[in-house]
Order: C-alpha cells, then structure tokens, then sequence
C-alpha cells in the first residue's frame, strides 16, 4: 500500500490569472493524479471546510474513496482553552490523531542531532512531520 501524506493543499493549486489577479485555485488533475498514483490520500489543513467538499466532489468515486481529508473544523476539535504556552499548536495534536487513526506508524518524540552534534530530544511538531513518521508506505509530498 502506498500512502500519500500533504499538511497542505499548496501542491494540488495552480496559480491562475482571472480579472487581471494571480490567484491559486484547485487542480482537479493534480488531485485526480495522485489519488490514481496512492491507495490512500491524507489532507490536512487549516483550509475551510467548503474546500475540503469541493475537493471531494471533484473526482469520481473510485478515486474519492482514496482520499481522508481533514478540513480547519477537524482541527479546531483540538483546541485548548485557557492560557497556553506561544508554542501549542492544535494541528500537533490533530496530525498525531490522524496518523493513528489512518494506522501510520510514528514516533511522539524524535531523537535528532543538534547543531552541536548532541542528540536532542524533539516533540512532535506537525511542521516536521518527516522527522516523526516511521512508515515506509509513506510519502510525505509537499
């Protein structure tokens, strides 16, 4: 099984000039593409839930089953009341939520080499999410 993983929608637009403005809109190929080339498409991003049904509505059936899309609302499910440290980021906890959910395997803490060449500790941080995945069925595409 080969899984495809995107935390945002950037690579599926093109840029496109209407009206005399660039502006970055759906590619229904770019989207049809890699549901044919990946047995599991995962989405996630703070894009608006609307988009997320456009997208789902764009391709036919058997490519769409391919596809879990996690829209802003999913995310928002993970937010924290109260005072929070600057460095709390739901999409941490919604991506660890959707990596376990989809069977993917990962890590919650990265051992990684500093830049004074000691071994250090990391938190999971959906920012860089090829530090934590540990799944060879997955290609991160960015």
């Amino acid at each position: 099984m080969k899984i495809a993983v995107l935390t945002t929608t950037r690579p599926l637009r093109d840029r496109v000039i209407a009206m005399g403005r660039e502006t970055e809109t759906l590619s229904p190929k770019k989207l049809a593409a890699l549901a044919e080339e990946y047995d599991l498409v995962i989405i996630g991003s703070r894009a608006s839930d609307e988009f997320f049904e456009r997208i789902q509505g764009v391709l036919p059936k058997r490519l769409a089953d391919r596809l879990r899309l996690y829209p802003r609302g999913y995310f928002d499910r993970f937010k924290r009341s109260g005072s929070l440290p600057t460095e709390y980021d739901e999409r941490d906890d919604g991506w660890k939520e959707i990596l376990k959910s989809n069977g993917i395997n990962f890590v919650g803490v990265a051992r990684l080499m500093g830049g004074d060449f000691r071994n250090q500790d990391s938190p999971f941080r959906w920012t860089h999410i090829d530090r934590f995945i540990r799944d060879d069925r997955v290609t991160l595409i960015k």
